[in-house]
């Protein structure tokens, strides 16, 4: 718990501060081409975006391991606004693949066991927005997430697939900012928790962090 509070207020400061740079960014902007949009209007939009996660599933039998992020994570999403302060959005995402080798020890023997855990999910979620000008604001939502999550095994004599289906909780942060009347440009860190299957994958946590493209349609 204290080396995740670490890192949430570490992902807090890095967010809001990419967010001053780009708020800094969108006025200049603004200058230039006069973008005025009216926050107050109820709309539909449309995201794409990737990034980087990265799986930590606690492995008890895995004495050490070694984990990078492997394939590149890639969602979509559509929002409404409700209120200026409020949205919905639903969604889906390819969470990629994190690369894992540890060491199993048992009372016959020992052996190296590597692989890969990859998860798919939809989900469904509520943001709150705070603006920080009237081109660009910070967000937080928090909602659920269907994820299949599979992971492939590898060690001396056997080669196997596992697989989990299960809802989890989801918390992000981000900012967005205007980079045209019907389009912004999104950043964000999100969280997924409690995946995978204790007894079969072991369970954990997945942390992503993403940048994409909104198109709004205003008049929808």
């Amino acid at each position: 718990m204290h080396c995740f509070m670490i890192r949430l207020r570490y992902s807090l400061g890095t967010t809001a501060l990419a967010a001053l740079l780009l708020s800094t960014m969108a006025q200049d902007l603004s200058a230039q081409v006069g973008l005025d949009r009216d926050r107050s209007v109820t709309h539909f939009s449309v995201m794409a975006a990737a990034g980087y996660s990265h799986t930590a599933l606690d492995h008890p039998d895995l004495l050490s391991s070694v984990e990078h992020a492997g394939t590149p994570h890639l969602r979509a999403q559509v929002g409404y606004r409700l209120h200026p302060y409020v949205s919905v959005g639903v969604g889906m995402a390819s969470l990629g693949t994190t690369v894992y080798r540890g060491v199993v020890q048992s009372a016959d023997a020992s052996y190296v066991q590597s692989g890969e855990i990859r998860a798919l999910g939809a989900e469904a979620s509520l943001f709150g927005h705070y603006p920080i000008s009237h081109l660009s604001s910070l967000y937080a939502r928090a909602g659920a997430a269907f994820l299949n999550v599979s992971q492939s095994e590898k060690a001396p004599g056997v080669s196997r697939t596992l697989h989990s289906d299960g809802i989890s909780p989801v918390a992000g942060i981000g900012a967005e900012v205007d980079v045209l009347d019907h389009i912004g440009f999104r950043i964000g860190m999100d969280w997924y928790f409690n995946v995978g299957d204790a007894p079969a994958l072991g369970s954990g946590t997945i942390s992503t962090v993403y940048g994409g493209f909104l198109l709004r349609f205003v008049n929808f």
